[in-house]
């Protein structure tokens, strides 16, 4: 999905990186150090039940929870 928004943090917690998921959902941290990076999501992709604006993607709605 477009728009996912993250952060990359190394072993000690320090912002390694940030981007945001392209139009094929794709998300790329390029000249990473050899290691161990934890991911964290900042903001939700962009999800649409209508015709999305152009440049977003369009997803069917989360299933309801029980």
């Amino acid at each position: 999905m477009t728009g996912a928004a993250f952060t990359l943090l190394d072993t000690t917690g320090n912002e390694a990186g940030k981007g945001t998921t392209n139009a094929g959902g794709v998300l790329a941290f390029d000249d990473l150090a050899l290691g161990v990076y934890r991911l964290k999501e900042t903001s939700q992709a962009v999800r649409c039940t209508t015709p999305c604006p152009t440049g977003t993607s369009s997803s069917p709605p989360a299933p309801p929870r029980r």
